[in-house]
């Protein structure tokens, strides 16, 4: 009999144990859910607080930084001939553009390299030579991956099957010294004769063909083929550094719009009656469109 009331007992005690553990661990779900629960609350509250702050701030600098992004791209004129629309795989061949573009590059192709020796050798087998290079970067570029090439350095990559156009190409990119090298770097390839095209062509898109105001001699002879426009631009362009430099900072901007206007003025009309105006910048370096 005692045995059976201290097994009682003890099982009793065994179930009391049993409820007081289940009930801390119901305790402890329940704060612990809490804590979570407080824990995604505070997150939250904080992470909508950031959010809030963000596009508070956003909305305070982005029209600054939007100005200063367009400002930029109003002023950051180019020195090199374009040629996107000719590597664009949705270019249309009757396009002002694309046929402004390869008429200029035809030009240019001929102007630079016409005196060399890789070039009249082909010339000899190949007389359209400059509207087969031409169709190696209109087709090439067909047969490579959307936007592969990002810059003129990498038209390298365009195939070409025919050795000696291939030998031409490569003549061509690669080049045996540099437009802009240094004063030292100048001196050391002086008997050197050709530039490499890369020197003046750009893959980058804008929405003209050149800039008048910036951009090479040569490129100015592939578009207006007249030496005496050409000087004249030139001479142009020189007295136009000038009257800017001696400009106080005030004004510079009306100087500038001033003296863009003549220049466009003075020479839109040389260029070929076929050519729209458009594809041909005048503007001058640091001009903003608004002045």
């Amino acid at each position: 009999m005692n045995i059976f009331i201290t097994t009682i007992g003890f099982l009793v005690y065994i179930v009391f144990l049993l409820s007081q553990q289940h009930k801390a661990s119901i305790d402890a779900f329940l704060f612990h859910h809490a804590l979570l629960s407080h824990s995604k609350k505070t997150f939250e509250e904080i992470e909508n607080e950031s959010r809030k702050r963000a596009i508070k701030k956003y909305r305070k600098i982005a029209p600054l930084v939007s100005k200063a992004k367009e400002r930029h791209q109003r002023t950051n004129l180019s020195h090199k001939f374009h040629i996107d629309t000719l590597l664009s795989q949705e270019a249309e061949l009757k396009t002002e553009k694309f046929k402004a573009c390869q008429f200029l590059l035809k030009n240019l192709l001929n102007s630079l390299y016409k005196n060399e020796e890789f070039f009249e050798e082909a010339k000899v087998k190949y007389p359209d030579l400059e509207e087969r290079l031409c169709l190696l970067f209109i087709d090439g570029a067909k047969n490579l991956p959307p936007q592969e090439i990002k810059h003129e350095s990498e038209l390298g990559k365009i195939p070409i099957e025919d050795e000696q156009l291939r030998v031409v190409f490569y003549k061509m990119m690669t080049g045996k010294k540099m437009l802009y090298a240094s004063n030292e770097q100048k001196q050391r390839d002086e008997h050197i004769s050709y530039f490499a095209l890369s020197e003046y062509i750009s893959v980058q898109s804008k929405p003209y063909l050149f800039c008048a105001y910036t951009c090479d001699e040569t490129v100015l002879h592939a578009c207006f083929q007249n030496p005496k426009v050409v000087q004249d631009i030139v001479e142009c362009r020189k007295d136009m550094m000038k009257q800017i430099s001696k400009a106080s900072s005030e004004e510079k901007q009306a100087l500038k719009a001033k003296l863009s206007l003549e220049f466009q003025n003075r020479f839109q009309s040389a260029l070929p009656q076929w050519m729209n105006k458009s594809l041909v910048c005048f503007r001058i370096s640091g001009q903003d469109r608004d002045s």
